[in-house]
């Protein structure tokens, strides 16, 4: 735990309407001086940049903490290494490593692209219940 520093705030509830579909992400850390938006990750697989920097997660965060401040945020991943050992999940006792990923102006709007056909097909399923 020394070696993650420690957001402004904990369990952060973000929300934004954009194009109409309420949206709320729920973060593991947030600190507003820099905008940083701090997921945590553990797990067997591995995570690498290139990982962090295709995490729809991320992307939807960024996207919301980006229509609510006017700025972009700085992402950071967090991957604490995990293994299994005799069926349980157990700390490697390898120091966590920290991934920086940004977005821009396309992810945003590719990912608002989804969002809303996503909410289109939510509503459709929902009308024909």
């Amino acid at each position: 735990r020394i070696w993650i520093p420690e957001p402004a705030e904990r369990e952060k509830e973000l929300t934004a309407t954009i194009e109409g579909i309420p949206l709320l992400a729920h973060l593991d850390g947030f600190t507003r001086k820099g905008l940083l938006i701090d997921e945590y990750k553990t797990g067997k697989v591995k995570w690498t940049q290139q990982r962090a920097d295709l995490s729809d997660q991320i992307t939807t965060y960024s996207l919301i903490a980006w229509h609510k401040f006017k700025k972009d945020p700085t992402g950071r991943l967090f991957w604490i290494p995990t293994k299994e050992v005799e069926g349980e999940i157990r700390l490697t006792g390898e120091l966590p490593k920290v991934f920086l990923t940004y977005r821009k102006i396309v992810d945003y709007a590719k990912m608002t692209a989804r969002l809303k056909r996503a909410w289109v097909g939510i509503n459709k399923m929902y009308k024909e219940i």
